[in-house]
């Protein structure tokens, strides 16, 4: 189990995984690419929050499109 600590809005958060892994390395590399500051604002939290799941977005679309493309084959 492991730890990454953030501060949000001036409250300290430890972010708990389950498990050590690949991922945890790339949720803090995310986390410290995303916010620039150890102190992340609300407004700067949703922000990414809307910015990823416009991305997921993005994503699923490329996806569908692939499928798409596997059925017409």
């Amino acid at each position: 189990m492991s730890f990454i600590p953030i501060m949000l809005h001036s409250q300290n958060f430890d972010i708990t995984l389950n498990e050590d892994n690949d991922f945890n390395i790339f949720l803090s590399v995310s986390l410290h690419k995303d916010f620039k500051t150890s102190n992340i604002s609300r407004l700067e939290m949703l922000t990414a929050y809307v910015s990823k799941v416009y991305e997921l977005y993005l994503i699923e679309q490329e996806v569908d499109e692939i499928l798409k493309s596997f059925n017409r084959v």
